[in-house]
């Protein structure tokens, strides 16, 4: 181990894992970045352009469309504050949890350092793979896919 504790390799195993899950996504972006030049990670400002708490929020932002990213930055304050464009976002993988209508902002209070806050779009369609330690053992087979009510919707 070089230093950190176990919380923090349990922290950065989890981030890792979670990366590998969203491996068919990034994929998936990342074709579509080469054929339209569309980018994998946008700002909020991407989609909402006109609205001043989008283009002020540069500690979040979306990969692909529908997905937004607010990680902790910081420990110190142990909170942060999350702006949620317009339109209904879920907790990405949290089901039954209740939706956050935007715009508006949230303070999230004493999250864990092995969590990143996700949230996806109303008509979010997110496919997800396996865990696995590398991605030569990634399956051929089927996938997890994770829909979100609220708004008609497509993956990428």
């Amino acid at each position: 181990r070089t230093g950190g504790g176990p919380d923090a390799e349990h922290a950065m195993r989890k981030a890792v894992n979670l990366r590998y899950r969203f491996i068919p996504m990034l994929y998936s972006l990342a074709h579509r970045q080469y054929d339209s030049l569309e980018p994998m990670f946008r700002p909020l400002a991407y989609y909402w352009p006109h609205d001043v708490r989008s283009a002020a929020a540069t500690d979040q932002w979306l990969v692909g469309s529908s997905v937004m990213v607010a990680p902790m930055l910081s420990v110190f304050p142990p909170w942060r504050q999350v702006y949620f464009p317009p339109g209904k976002w879920y907790r990405l993988g949290v089901a039954g949890e209740s939706a956050e209508e935007g715009p508006t902002t949230v303070t999230l209070n004493s999250l864990p350092l092995d969590e990143v806050p996700l949230y996806a779009r109303a008509g979010a369609i997110v496919p997800l793979g396996p865990v696995v330690q590398s991605t030569a053992q990634l399956p051929e087979g089927p996938l997890e896919v994770q829909v979100y009510g609220g708004a008609d919707g497509q993956f990428v």
